[in-house]
Parts: structure tokens; sequence; C-alpha cells
């Protein structure tokens, strides 16, 4: 298991993910086991809203992952939105483990990207396409917008 808080700029209780379990250039695999304590969780369970998050915290392991290759700190990145959000089930059950896939469509030069995510559990999967923003001094654009 590695560190994760080594590879993103998220903290507990904001910090959702348990683990990262593959990473490669382009794709990363995490995991997270739903608890009645989780942040989000209702009685039902943990909303599939909520795996927008999951997604895109994962993202942000893969972007961790290249930094740390380089030397360098993990820096905030933005979620943008969302398209084609497809979840057959309103909640994951508590007790629950999911398996979070992200998948790079493509990066460019502005730092602007496409990931294809999906979220794989015993009763069901979720899917999105979502897009980031990753600026290289993200402090700067949260200055400038305020």
């Amino acid at each position: 298991m590695r560190d994760l808080e080594s590879l993103m700029v998220h903290r507990a209780p904001m910090l959702l993910l348990d683990e990262l379990l593959e990473c490669g250039d382009d794709y990363a695999v995490s995991s997270v086991h739903i608890s009645a304590d989780m942040l989000f969780v209702e009685e039902q369970g943990l909303p599939c809203w909520v795996g927008m998050e999951l997604m895109a915290q994962t993202i942000s392991l893969l972007a961790g992952m290249r930094v740390k290759r380089q030397g360098l700190t993990p820096q905030i990145g933005f979620l943008l939105g969302t398209r084609r959000f497809h979840a057959p089930m309103s909640h994951f059950p508590i007790g629950c483990d999911l398996r979070i896939h992200v998948q790079e469509s493509f990066v460019d030069t502005n730092a602007l990207g496409q990931y294809d995510c999906r979220i794989d559990s015993v009763v069901g999967n979720i899917s999105a396409k979502l897009n980031v923003y990753q600026p290289t001094d993200a402090h700067s654009v949260i200055k400038d917008a305020m």
C-alpha cells in the first residue's frame, strides 16, 4: 500500500480512497471500502454521485505518481465536470468494496485532460468521462479568481 498523502493534496476527512492498486503511464486503479463512518455515507450507503469524487481522486493519484517520479510535489487539480455519467443504482451499500479505474483519454498543452472512468462493485458499475485541469501554479489561479 502506497502512502496516498504523499501522492495527492487531499487529507482526511476528504481523502476518500483507501489504496492505490495499480498505476501506469496513463491509467490508475484504486480501491475503497464503504464504511458507516465514511464521509457522505447515508443510511442506504454511499450515494453513487460521490463516485465522481472517487474517480477524481484516482486521477489525482495518477498525477501524483507522475510528479513524484520527477522528484516534484503533487499539486492541486480541478474537477471541471463530467459527461456521460451513468449510475444504474443510487447507492453503494455499507460494507461494499469499490475498485476505481481511470484511463487518460488526452491531456492538452493547456493542462486540460479527459479521463474515462469506471467504478466496479458487486452491486453494479458506474461510469463517466471526467474533465480536469491541473495548472502549473494552482495558487495563482485561485488568487486571480478572488
